[in-house]
């Protein structure tokens, strides 16, 4: 009877213990080394600047830049992919060395490690404790790392002291590290010293903060804060393969773009920005006959090139559209200022103004009637685009809505200030003392400038301040004003003694 009682409850014990889980003691800031292979696009652009600085504005940045990472033992390093000046070092190279080129950005790694089970070091039994072991692994052998994205950023300037805004996934400015897609996404602070009067500053021979003079009485001179984002995406590519060894060969560069040569002669017939490129004559060195200029533009077409690499004629090209999102606070949105004036139709008419001059250029380079183009434009079939297939969409819900065009991304797809991937239309609503009426910087491939994606920015404070400004001066010009009181500055002086 004993013996029965000793078994039952054993029974019972056994069914209260439940299944062993899994104790995960891993961050969440993990990285897998295999995913920095490859050519990627980086740049750094400005997205927060306070009224109270004068030195910066929204949108300001550098250029979209191509780089290749190296993984060292203690930093993560993004170098320049191609030679600043072609022809001076990569063909000199010795045997089996690999050309690198100038660090670009710099980020300190915290560990090497790999996620491993828990064992036991004399019998080798595993247990239920996953964790990172950095013991089981050389660094270079290790699969996995932590990095410090808060440490020396290389931004091409003195920018101060940086730190990631956080990791919460609920925080606008989390970190995005998204292998499937290839992409990094790095939200930092700078920490600002008040700007100086260079002038003022040589004269006196000490620093003088322009917050001191009369006329900036509304700058801070305790320092800002200001957002800076670096992003990095890799570059459409074939796709990867290992070698013998099993090791990861990242695939090439996709070749969909022919660029366009663009001197002087033809530059005083028709304006074009341009891309220089600097050639060393192994005789003769740097000259300027040894440069290379291309224009930047678009690419209208799906590729320029057959699979065996040989130039596609134009009949033969598949059209593509650009695509323009809206930020989330762009007047007629939800998320716009209250009071705010819809913008949406003006931005619309915008698009439908520049989808006609595109579409009428592909037409006549295909060789085809535009109606017989709008058909011909692979990622509008079907009414993607609306009614008709269209060379320039403007995407006007961020994130993008079910109803949106197709072509717009998947529902739900958020479209963020800095990300080179997209293309934007992007309405600033707060005053920044520093910011100019209008900003439109293109991210152009610095070696064939092909446009990668570009912003338009509009100041809409700046607007709103210019617009009272003339709406004061009609209502003088119309005599709604005393013009006596307007030079007495009546107003000005009320106001004055109402505070």
């Amino acid at each position: 009877m004993r013996r029965l009682l000793n078994s039952f409850a054993f029974v019972i014990l056994a069914s209260c213990a439940g299944e062993v889980v899994d104790i995960d003691r891993t961050g969440h800031d993990i990285l897998q080394k295999d995913m920095f292979v490859g050519e990627w696009y980086a740049q750094w652009t400005i997205t927060d600047v306070p009224y109270t600085t004068g030195f910066a504005f929204t949108g300001y940045g550098g250029q979209l830049d191509r780089v290749k990472w190296a993984i060292e033992k203690g930093q993560l390093i993004a170098r320049r992919s191609y030679e600043f000046t072609e022809g001076t070092d990569a063909p000199h190279m010795r045997d089996g060395a690999e050309w690198e080129g100038a660090p670009l950005y710099a980020f300190p790694i915290r560990g090497h490690f790999d996620r491993l089970r828990g064992y036991n070091t004399t019998t080798g039994e595993q247990n239920n404790v996953i964790s990172e072991s950095s013991a089981d692994c050389q660094w270079y052998e290790c699969k996995e790392m932590r990095v410090n994205w808060a440490g020396d950023a290389r931004l091409g300037g003195d920018f101060g002291q940086f730190y990631v805004q956080g990791f919460d996934e609920n925080d606008p400015d989390a970190l995005i590290v998204d292998k499937e897609n290839n992409y990094i996404e790095v939200n930092v602070r700078a920490f600002m010293a008040p700007e100086l009067d260079r002038e003022l500053t040589e004269y006196y021979g000490f620093p003088v903060p322009k917050c001191w003079l009369y006329s900036n009485p509304y700058w801070d001179c305790r320092g800002q804060t200001i957002g800076v984002k670096l992003a990095f995406t890799r570059m459409p590519h074939e796709p990867d393969t290992t070698d013998a060894d099993g090791k990861l060969v990242a695939g090439a560069v996709k070749k969909t773009f022919a660029p366009l040569e663009y001197d002087d002669r033809k530059l005083q017939r028709f304006g074009y920005y341009r891309v220089t490129r600097f050639h060393y004559d192994e005789h003769y060195g740097s000259r300027e006959a040894n440069r290379k200029h291309y224009a930047r533009i678009w690419n209208l077409w799906e590729t320029n090139f057959r699979e065996d690499g040989s130039v596609l004629p134009m009949a033969e090209r598949d059209p593509k559209p650009i695509v323009y999102y809206l930020n989330r606070q762009f007047p007629g949105l939800p998320e716009a200022a209250p009071g705010s004036v819809d913008l949406l139709s003006s931005a619309q008419e915008v698009a439908d103004q520049w989808d006609g001059v595109l579409v009428k250029a592909a037409a006549q380079a295909k060789g085809v009637d535009e109606a017989t183009l709008r058909g011909q434009i692979p990622s509008c079939a079907g009414g993607a685009c609306g009614d008709q297939g269209r060379m320039f969409v403007l995407c006007r819900n961020n994130p993008v809505a079910e109803d949106d065009p197709a072509v717009c991304g998947p529902a739900g797809t958020e479209i963020r200030l800095g990300d080179p991937r997209y293309s934007m239309l992007y309405w600033q609503p707060t005053p920044q003392a520093g910011s100019p009426g209008g900003f439109g910087p293109m991210r152009t491939d610095p070696v064939t400038g092909e446009i990668v994606s570009a912003t338009s920015y509009i100041y809409g404070a700046g607007y709103e301040r210019h617009a009272a400004y003339i709406v004061d001066l009609m209502r003088l010009l119309l005599e709604e004003t005393d013009i006596e009181s307007f030079e007495n500055a009546e107003d000005l002086v009320a106001q004055l003694q109402a505070s």
